[in-house]
């Protein structure tokens, strides 16, 4: 996906040298949900980012001496969002 976004990999062959918004849009990204969860698990609030493309991608370090999950974060940039909430309640935001 961020290879046909632009993403360069070294030693892979491509024309591209930067991730655009046009082609990761279509790349397969397009839409992002996200649950808000309660301290049970249920969703309290689902969050919904329209023509999402990823802008960042960051690995934890990795430790053998210690059982520490590995964690990776993600940075999403958006052309607008809806939240609906256990309520049903639905609002649109733009960044």
């Amino acid at each position: 996906m961020l290879i046909n976004s632009g993403y360069k990999v070294k030693d892979v062959a491509t024309e591209k040298q930067t991730v655009n918004k046009s082609d990761a849009i279509t790349a397969g990204v397009g839409t992002v949900t996200v649950d808000i969860l309660d301290a049970s698990g249920t969703a309290i609030e689902t969050w919904t980012l329209k023509n999402a493309f990823v802008k960042g991608v960051s690995f934890s370090d990795l430790a053998y001496d210690n059982d520490e999950l590995r964690t990776l974060d993600i940075t999403f940039r958006y052309d607008w969002a809806e939240c609906a909430n256990k309520g049903g309640i639905a609002t649109q935001f733009t960044p």
